[in-house]
């Protein structure tokens, strides 16, 4: 088989049985089985095949538009703008959004229609930065890709229509990593007077089931290295890929940082290797004076919301809605 199919065959992963030491809720074991592929080749491969599936957002209610910022080093960054279809000439609040993906993949239809829910449910805009990936674009290029997000939003607010007062940063997975640094960066700016961050840093973030240590000195990154989606040694592997050798400081590492920080909401799943730091990141910003709320879903894992139908995505999916409107108010 040629070297292109073999990566497309294991980027399309393995079903294996489910784990039964693991009592995942009933609801979610359809995709339990499922082995998410991990490696450069199928990584390269799947950022094609994802970046040419449609982005599932229903027209009738939601309006979706393409904008270009720039990073630092010049490179044209795609932003998604998605929008209540009845907004138009209505200043809103806005979510830059920042998808996961183990820092190798692009955002996928399931991940289009949460951020599209999350725009009429809260009304708000969302912005999702298409930001450039590893292996090819390691450390720091996604979080700089990002942060270029947020400079362009932060730029045209008048013309996009945002508020930039009423801002947040969320993200999913890598993408909850790739949240606090982007929010470390933007204070950054801030701090020093760099124009549009000062007196713009957004206030809130949203951290769904995130990536926040590249140590790996947690119990359940030690411990479930077979279940669902994503485990340990998967994330491992990821961060291998992700920082390439570079010198790292990790959000977890950094907590002291985000004194600053207004609110947060962290979300972590049960039978998921990134349980234990997520909650641990939760407590960290609480300790630092962050208003941290940490939701535990019992029964899940790691990407449960391919289950769109099941009782605790609806819930889990209801609670971070309910944060962002209080984050809006």
């Amino acid at each position: 088989m040629p070297a292109t199919s073999a990566a497309l065959r294991d980027f399309c992963g393995t079903m294996r049985p489910m784990s039964s030491h693991y009592p995942i809720d009933p609801e979610l074991q359809a995709l339990s089985g499922f082995n998410a592929p991990l490696g450069k080749a199928s990584a390269i491969a799947g950022q094609a095949v994802l970046g040419l599936l449609p982005k599932c957002i229903d027209r009738r209610t939601t309006a979706i538009s393409t904008l270009t910022a720039t990073a630092s080093d010049g490179a044209e960054i795609r932003v998604y703008l998605l929008s209540p279809r009845d907004a138009a000439g209505e200043t809103l609040p806005c979510l830059l959004y920042l998808h996961g993906g183990a820092f190798l993949h692009k955002a996928i239809p399931t991940q289009y229609r949460l951020m599209e829910h999350y725009a009429l449910e809260a009304r708000c805009r969302v912005a999702a930065v298409d930001y450039r990936l590893a292996p090819l674009h390691p450390y720091p290029t996604p979080v700089n890709d990002c942060l270029a997000g947020l400079r362009y939003v932060l730029e045209h607010a008048g013309e996009l229509e945002i508020d930039p007062a009423r801002m947040a940063i969320a993200g999913d997975s890598a993408g909850g990593s790739l949240t606090l640094d982007t929010w470390l960066a933007a204070k950054e700016q801030a701090d020093v007077g760099t124009v549009p961050f000062a007196g713009h840093v957004p206030q809130s973030l949203m951290l769904v089931y995130p990536v926040v240590d590249h140590r790996g000195l947690t119990t359940s990154v030690r411990k479930f290295t077979d279940t669902p989606i994503w485990d340990g040694r998967k994330n491992r592997y990821m961060w291998e890929l992700y920082l390439n050798g570079a010198e790292y400081t990790s959000p977890l590492q950094r907590a002291g940082e985000f004194a600053d920080l207004g609110c947060a909401f962290v979300e972590v799943e049960e039978f998921d290797c990134l349980h234990d730091e997520g909650a641990e990141m939760a407590r960290a910003l609480a300790e630092v004076g962050v208003a941290a709320e940490l939701r535990d879903n019992p029964g899940t894992y790691h990407g449960f919301e391919f289950h769109e139908g099941a009782a605790i995505t609806k819930a889990s999916v209801a609670a971070r809605v309910d944060f962002l409107r209080r984050a809006f108010a």
